[in-house]
């Protein structure tokens, strides 16, 4: 055991780092920049599948296809 080992400060700090990275972390959605256009076109009366097309074609993304219902 090393001389200057300190057992509670060490748990503390491996207590700090195992917090850290249980912390969630939020990223944008490649949507969000888009989120304006969506809204309205989904208000307008377009449907998912809609609106999956619009990115498809005016975006060139690749989008999964959304179900009605």
């Amino acid at each position: 055991m090393r001389p200057n080992f300190n057992a509670t400060e060490e748990l503390e700090a491996l207590r700090k780092r195992k917090a850290l990275s249980r912390k969630r972390r939020f990223k944008k959605n490649r949507l969000e920049r888009y989120r304006a256009e969506l809204i309205s076109l989904r208000q307008s009366g377009a449907s998912y599948r809609e609106l999956s097309d619009w990115i498809r074609t005016n975006k060139r993304w690749r989008v999964p296809l959304f179900v009605d219902g």
